[in-house]
């Protein structure tokens, strides 16, 4: 009578084992995913934001590359140092021209 006891009680850990341990492998691959989905989210917004940030240089460098070309690199780094005057591009010249009131 007493070795039943005592295999029914073995029989009951062992199953409080098991559960114990499907609950923590749950657990535990549940806790894996949700840290690779915010891995894999942050990582493709890291990429987003470098994707974005190349293709702003890349755009500079076509304007710069654009203004370039027949000369037009000088006038533009006049256009641009000159902040207080007005730039005024004739051909491949820049005027300063004063902004003054109208003339009677």
């Amino acid at each position: 009578m007493s070795q039943t006891f005592v295999v029914v009680g073995v029989a009951a850990a062992v199953k409080v084992v098991v559960v114990v341990v499907v609950v923590v492998v749950v657990v535990v691959v549940v806790v894996v995913v949700v840290v690779v989905v915010v891995a894999a989210a942050a990582i493709v917004e890291v990429v987003k934001e470098a994707v974005v940030m190349i293709v702003v240089v890349l755009l500079l460098v076509a304007v710069v590359s654009a203004v370039s070309v027949g000369g037009l690199r000088k006038v533009w780094i006049n256009c641009f140092s000159k902040a207080v005057t007005t730039c005024v591009v004739v051909g491949n010249r820049t005027r300063d021209r004063q902004i003054t009131s109208p003339t009677r």
